[in-house]
């Protein structure tokens, strides 16, 4: 039976990633914005982090906007497919991570990829953070 102090814990967590996401629309600073998208995207693997140590069968790591879904299948896409995302690139730089751009695409890993081909570096020092909408 999973432990619901640590479910609690998980929905703080992803409560306070969407809360950090939609504060960083409010920005008009480019920096101030990655860096409150970094932060969210730490709350949701901490989040998903949570979710395996509460011991939860039906658990399946979060397939949102920052969660890496490397290794995963993909959702069949039926008759009205989901255009590409928009993703932020940043390099690992030391311990650090440094903005180079932005591409399009289905998911993490498409993001990561089409960068590393596109900015002509190494996909092990890509970062990519889905970019949010709101409407």
């Amino acid at each position: 039976m999973p432990d619901p102090q640590f479910l609690l814990l998980a929905m703080d967590m992803r409560a306070r990633a969407e809360e950090l996401l939609a504060r960083a629309e409010t920005f008009h600073e480019a920096d101030a914005q990655r860096k409150l998208r970094k932060i969210a995207a730490d709350y949701e693997n901490l989040a998903d982090l949570l979710k395996r140590r509460a011991g939860d069968e039906t658990y399946a790591p979060s397939r949102g906007r920052l969660a890496d879904t490397d290794g995963m299948a993909e959702r069949p896409s039926g008759d009205n497919p989901k255009p590409p995302a928009s993703w932020d690139i940043m390099c690992r730089v030391a311990a650090k991570a440094k903005w180079i751009g932005t591409v399009k695409a289905i998911n993490e890993g498409a993001a990561i990829e089409a960068a590393a081909k596109e900015f002509k570096m190494e996909a092990w020092r890509l970062i990519a953070v889905r970019r949010r909408v709101i409407t």
